[in-house]
């Protein structure tokens, strides 16, 4: 076979030549493949195989009996889940209380929501509780009781793929501004106790893949879909918090 001896110039026209025609017959597949429905089909697919939701995630209004405590509504449903039998008022009972904050010589002081209840979840009024006390709470229920923080949501993606719904703390806002953080001296330490405003609690069962979260939300008293991304910056604003059993992702 003879080989043919092209010039580099002459090389580069059909190289080009080659790449055009590659990219109009891609193209030509492109249009197809969108044309008779096949993409549909397969986004369709894709969008099943990466869908995880959980059955039999109940739902539970923190109103009007608990209007500050929505943390003790969601372990409440995170533990029925489990088929236990309990009431927001059984998980209150095992949250240790600390004091509103209050003004003495010019500063105000008050319970650590890292320890207990600050408030209290009966009243409007109430600070919160973060995931440490309530990890504990669930464990006089249930062994096995898992709580962390700086999670991702990818995180709580694998923990849901395994078949476990999660407990999450969140911002109702989607950036902290000046003036949405209540800040207190620690009553028993002196520590500055730094809490955004808004903070609420659900229980998150399911996701699509990367855009929409499955919750059990107590303030709604209803299942509602929440965008991952908006609830990712909301997520982090309170520190990446969760309680959940089946072990560490």
């Amino acid at each position: 076979m003879k080989r043919l001896n092209l010039s580099p110039r002459r090389k580069k026209q059909l190289l080009r030549a080659a790449i055009i025609i590659a990219a109009a017959a891609l193209a030509t597949v492109a249009v197809w493949f969108v044309r008779s429905g096949r993409w549909r089909r397969l986004r369709a697919h894709l969008e099943r195989s990466n869908t995880a939701i959980l059955e039999g995630v109940s739902e539970f209004s923190q109103y009007p009996d608990y209007p500050s405590g929505g943390e003790a509504v969601s372990l409440c449903i995170l533990l029925r889940y489990y088929g236990l039998d309990l009431t927001p008022d059984d998980i209150i009972a095992e949250i240790p209380v600390g004091p509103l904050p209050y003004e003495d010589g010019g500063s105000f002081y008050g319970g650590n929501p890292e320890r207990e209840f600050v408030g209290s979840p009966y009243s409007e009024g109430g600070c919160g509780v973060l995931n440490r006390p309530i990890a504990d709470a669930a464990e006089a229920f249930k062994s096995g009781a898992v709580t962390t923080a700086g999670a991702s949501v990818a995180d709580i993606m694998e923990i849901i793929d395994g078949g476990n719904p999660v407990m999450v703390w969140y911002s109702s806002g989607t950036e902290l501004l000046p003036g949405q953080r209540v800040s207190w001296l620690d009553c028993e330490t002196g520590e500055e106790i730094l809490r955004p405003s808004g903070v609420c609690t659900a229980v998150i069962y399911g996701h699509d893949g990367m855009r929409s979260f499955y919750l059990s939300d107590p303030i709604t008293g209803t299942k509602r879909l929440l965008d991952v991304d908006q609830f990712d910056t909301a997520f982090r604003l309170t520190g990446g918090r969760l309680v959940f059993y089946g072990g560490k992702p």
